[in-house]
């Protein structure tokens, strides 16, 4: 059997029929850009019949600048002979009969055989695509204006996203976090594994949890973090992302550690002078810039202006006592 047996007709009736089935808008239009076919899908797409379209101008369903799309004109030599098919691809905004907007994807071919141009527009509906890109952009950009680090990893607890506050907290960009592992990147030595697992079953069980976490930043420098972890699941049930906030916290489990230490040696009846010499160990130890600031007045009283520092405030907020640096 050979391909002259058949109708050139024939095949033209078949390929229009497949276009009529596909599920994305087709819209052909000849050399003067006039409307030759209109599927179903396009018929959907802008909500209007094809008996009011068919050789009417392109500009009919608001593509009046078609021609002017970034496609290249077929050469002479492929137009005088064979085929040429060049393509590009974009996106539209189609205003509908009743004045309604949507976005769509359009993917534009001009081919040109026989002596003859078509454009071919494909068209796809992407109104809830843009609409998610837009609101993943809005809270990509809230998400890097708070100073709380944000990270969301998929069940395996591998990386998917960080925001600019974990990589200011913690050393990894966005690229160097994607992909591994959560706890690789914050576990260290002295991280409290069971509290990990303790978290990890509240996500499990209970769709999230709380934990007081030592983390260890890229460098290897410890950091106190207060986690809240949120688990999503899809329809099934079955967990599919892990969203954790992150809240440094190294300073207020400073101040803590203050505090215990001033409680635990007034109790155990310590002389008040050597409460005072253990404390300002700990103070240079967590806090060396408060004590520097605090040296060249040691001979002052507690109530002198250094002593009033806001740093100095907030370490001995709430210790009932007021020291005498002789």
């Amino acid at each position: 059997m050979r391909a002259q047996d058949h109708p050139v007709a024939e095949t033209q009736d078949f390929l229009l029929a497949a276009l009529e089935l596909a599920k994305d808008a087709v819209v052909i239009a000849d050399s003067d850009l006039r409307i030759s076919h209109f599927n179903a899908a396009a018929e959907l797409i802008w909500e209007i019949d094809r008996a009011e379209v068919l050789g009417c101008h392109v500009s009919r369903l608001g593509m009046a600048d078609l021609q002017q799309q970034d496609v290249a004109k077929p050469a002479s030599g492929q137009a005088n002979g064979g085929e040429a098919n060049q393509k590009s691809a974009c996106e539209i905004t189609i205003q509908r009969k009743d004045g309604s907007r949507i976005r769509a994807a359009l993917s534009l071919s001009r081919v040109e055989t026989g002596g003859q141009s078509r454009t071919i527009a494909i068209v796809r509906d992407i109104t809830t695509e843009a609409e998610l890109r837009e609101k993943l952009a809005l809270l990509t950009l809230i998400a890097d204006g708070t100073n709380r680090a944000v990270v969301v990893t998929d069940r395996r607890l591998k990386t998917l996203y960080t925001n600019a506050a974990f990589t200011r907290m913690f050393g990894y960009s966005l690229e160097e976090a994607q992909g591994r592992q959560a706890n690789a990147l914050l576990v260290g030595r002295h991280t409290n594994r069971r509290a990990l697992a303790r978290l990890r079953r509240q996500v499990d069980e209970e769709g999230g949890g709380e934990a007081e976490i030592l983390s260890y930043d890229k460098n290897g420098d410890e950091i106190w973090i207060q986690a809240n972890l949120k688990a999503f699941r899809n329809a099934r049930g079955h967990l599919k992302y892990v969203c954790a906030i992150l809240t440094d916290i190294t300073e207020t489990k400073q101040l803590r550690s203050l505090q215990q230490l001033i409680m635990n040696t007034l109790a155990d009846e310590i002389p008040i002078t050597d409460i005072a010499d253990r404390l300002c160990r700990r103070v240079e130890e967590i806090a060396p810039d408060v004590v520097s600031l605090a040296a060249p007045h040691r001979r002052q009283r507690a109530d002198s202006s250094a002593w009033r520092s806001e740093p100095s405030r907030r370490l001995f907020k709430g210790t009932g006592w007021r020291r005498d640096w002789a």
